[in-house]
């Protein structure tokens, strides 16, 4: 788990650096990147739920991280969202999934075109619904805020 957190730590600071982010906040979407990989792993090994599952509660857990550190930092939730979430991008079986096609192996394709699509799937599902559910919370705290101001 220690060096998948690792991993992902770096990995996020590099893209948070090819992006042009600067200063701490490199730092707080490289931890970004840490917290969804340690989401995936617990979920993966210690709770022995299927990659689908694990991939949409790390993408859950590092859009709710992201929410935060945009409010606390006053920057774009984007900044910390789309660093940290390339690392759970489903590369290595996009690939595999070519190579099947461009081999002519439409059984193998097809399963490897299904567990990519799951996968990007789970990362978004995760995602919007931590995009919603912020959006609504502040909207019903901005009501309460006009009414008792009335």
């Amino acid at each position: 788990m220690i060096v998948s957190m690792i991993s992902a730590f770096f990995a996020t600071a590099g893209f948070a650096v090819m992006f042009n982010i600067r200063g701490k906040k490199i730092l707080y979407a490289a931890l970004g990147g840490a917290v969804g990989a340690c989401i995936n792993y617990y979920c993966l090994h210690t709770l022995q739920l299927n990659s689908f599952m694990a991939l949409f509660y790390a993408s859950v857990g590092l859009s709710l991280y992201s929410e935060y550190m945009a409010r606390r930092t006053h920057t774009p939730v984007t900044v910390f969202a789309v660093c940290a979430l390339i690392c759970f991008v489903p590369g290595g079986t996009m690939y595999y999934t070519m190579l099947a096609i461009v081999n002519q192996n439409n059984v193998e394709a097809l399963g490897l075109l299904v567990e990519t699509l799951a996968s990007a799937g789970a990362l978004a599902l995760g995602i919007i619904l931590v995009s919603t559910l912020t959006r609504l919370y502040t909207r019903i705290q901005k009501r309460k805020e006009l009414h008792h101001g009335q």
